[in-house]
């Protein structure tokens, strides 16, 4: 029996880490000579189909040693990630070998979230940051201009609190170029000099910026004095000596130390990403073999349809447009000014005759610079593929990607799916049906939850039931029974599911539609096809376009309430896509000729209902998975 002496055991765990630490720094050199290979036989840095390939025989390899495809596929997209971004640095360095410096000078300002964001973008560059402190953006700029420092870091975006007015407009006016971004994800907490209830909170020092990306729980607390002040390292220093102050900061600021944590996940939303963009005095060149964005300012005059033109011809050349700002222009009441961002090299044939397309129509047109883009984004492996390796049934679809809720409604909207209806009763309990449900072939779960947890309570269990699904990357549908229910459930999931019985509420379908999550929305008991029209209607009119339809019902010999030639008749005059509930105690026969019919008729998939711990069920759903899947093949 081997030793469990607890010492020598953490010194075999070390002397492990440290091999693997060898192992990865010799991966990370062989992946510059995959970089030089490149550059003597030009081809993109990405090959997307060898990184499914190699997670695939990554998985197999694991599952023999008796390690989890989500484990193994976790640690994997990070090392991708990292040997994609060295090849992108190393081919940047050898088309701009003027950039080539050892060290950069930053400007930033001072005492902001800039800094961080600014020390992982030189970190990246395999380069050694010199700090240049400024008071605010327009010396940033200046310092550049002038020649004090290499290149400015400036905020230009983010998740919650929306775009930085204030960059945009010096942007405009600036002879400096923009040469990268970099996307950061920052967690604020709450923090105070002493452990303290929140009740007893008296006032809140934070800067307007952490205010707005934390409004949402700001406004939750009762009778606080809110103080703002210019920076996150201020607020502290009122805490310090406060008995009943508290302050709002990133978790990663270094006097975080000398306080004590009394909440944390403030901010509005789950992943509060920022985007930052560098700015020098000279632009750069972008290598074809990576993503490239160009970021352009323009005017058009004050005619009917003036900016469509212009877009039109992005679409023309199949330009894709991830960003339009609109800001005034200064002097000209009432005339815009607008930047537009392109996922495009500036040196494209298509880019090159977009730009010449455009310059006719426009007043004023000015690049403000073609740089790298700051995606990389992981290669997923399929769920049929990874279902497959774990010798249980194929499933129906690609496994979607959860960083766009977009791609909820696009997976469901195709055909055909299976989504699974599990009663939870805790994390551990989701965690284990979770895995089981993944590899039996769901492409979702909706959550049937005991109503009988608080909203603290509640609140903590989707959180936790939020990360185990987007690590095993399957959708995750949150019931919405109260209007209370909503900031919180579409913070969470992939898709709300609205019952048959608040069909009618239509103070929650209003709420519903300003809601950037798609929405299934069950057929009430006594609603005919034009009322449920009607109610999705509702929710589109403020919005929220991604609506799904989802007839329910006891489907059981003589006990069967679905009434599928109604559901029939409504597919015939909406192109919203249609799901079908069926309860009852279903035979495998009855369960495959009911999802033929209903792909037959041109619905969306089923959703079908599992009960905790009952292996021979889950199999049963893998096993029915497979059959569909099959079917859906054979009639393809």
């Amino acid at each position: 029996m081997a030793s469990l002496d607890l010492e020598e055991i953490r010194r075999t765990i070390t002397e492990l880490d440290s091999d693997l630490l060898t192992l990865l720094a010799k991966r990370k050199a062989i992946a510059l000579d995959v970089a030089r290979s490149k550059q003597a036989n030009p081809r993109p840095v990405r090959d997307q189909e060898r990184e499914q390939a190699l997670l695939e025989r990554l998985i197999i390899q694991g599952k023999d040693l008796g390690l989890d495809a989500h484990y193994i596929t976790e640690i994997y997209h990070t090392i991708l990630e990292d040997s994609v971004r060295s090849q992108q640095v190393y081919l940047q360095q050898l088309v701009n070998p003027e950039h080539s410096l050892p060290q950069i000078k930053l400007a930033f300002v001072a005492e902001t979230e800039s800094l961080f964001a600014g020390i992982k973008y030189i970190n990246r560059q395999g380069k050694t940051l010199v700090q240049w402190p400024c008071k605010h953006f327009q010396q940033a700029i200046q310092e550049v201009e002038q020649g004090c420092a290499d290149c400015a870091i400036l905020p230009i975006e983010n998740t919650s609190a929306g775009s930085i007015n204030e960059v945009y407009d010096l942007l405009q006016h600036t002879r400096l170029s923009i040469v990268g971004e970099i996307v950061v994800n920052t967690e604020y907490a709450l923090y105070a000099n002493r452990e303290l209830p929140i009740t007893q909170i008296d006032t809140l020092y934070c800067t307007p910026q952490v205010a707005q990306q934390s409004s949402h729980f700001i406004q939750q607390l009762d009778n606080i004095n809110i103080v703002y002040t210019l920076t996150s390292a201020q607020a502290a220093e009122q805490v310090k000596n406060n008995a009943h102050a508290a302050v709002i900061c990133n978790i990663e600021e270094e006097f975080c130390t000398e306080l004590v944590n009394i909440k944390n996940h403030i901010t509005n939303q789950q992943e509060n990403l920022s985007r930052f963009i560098l700015v020098a005095r000279k632009a750069i060149n972008v290598t074809s073999q990576i993503p490239a964005k160009t970021t352009l300012v323009l005017a058009t005059g004050q005619t009917a349809g003036a900016l469509l033109n212009v877009l039109s011809v992005f679409k023309k050349y199949n330009l894709i447009m991830t960003k339009l700002e609109s800001r005034p222009i200064q002097g000209n009441p009432w005339e815009e000014m607008f930047y537009i961002d392109l996922a495009a090299n500036l040196d494209s044939p298509a880019m090159s005759q977009a730009l010449a397309e455009i310059t006719p129509q426009t007043q004023y047109l000015k690049v403000l610079g073609c740089y790298p883009s700051n995606e990389v984004k992981a290669t997923q492996v399929p769920g049929a593929q990874l279902a497959e390796i774990h010798h249980s049934a194929e499933l129906v679809t690609p496994v979607p990607d959860n960083e766009s809720h977009s791609a909820a409604l696009s997976l469901l909207n195709q055909k055909f799916n299976l989504i699974a209806c599990a009663t939870v009763i805790n994390e551990d309990d989701f965690a284990n049906q979770a895995q089981q449900l993944k590899n039996a072939g769901a492409q979702a779960i909706l959550i049937n939850q005991d109503t009988t947890h608080s909203n603290q309570n509640q609140q903590g269990l989707w959180q936790a039931c939020q990360q185990r699904a987007k690590a095993l990357n399957i959708l995750l549908i949150l019931p919405v029974h109260q209007l209370h229910e909503l900031n919180n459930a579409a913070k969470y999931a992939d898709l709300l599911y609205v019952a048959g019985d608040q069909m009618h509420n239509s103070e929650l379908l209003e709420q519903l539609g300003r809601q950037h999550r798609p929405v299934i929305l069950v057929r009430g008991k006594t609603a005919n096809n034009d009322n449920w029209l009607s109610c999705a209607t509702t929710i589109m009119e403020q919005g929220n376009q991604q609506v799904l339809l989802c007839e329910q019902g006891q489907y059981q010999g003589e006990h069967t309430q679905l009434n599928l030639m109604q559901t029939c008749r409504l597919k015939a005059h909406t192109s919203l896509p249609i799901l079908v509930h069926a309860f009852g105690d279903i035979t495998d026969n009855e369960f495959l000729l009911f999802n033929k019919d209903l792909y037959a008729l041109g619905l969306n998939g089923s959703i079908i209902d599992t009960k905790p711990n009952e292996s021979t069920q889950l199999q049963r759903l893998g096993a029915l998975s497979k059959k569909v899947n099959n079917l859906k093949k054979h009639n393809e």
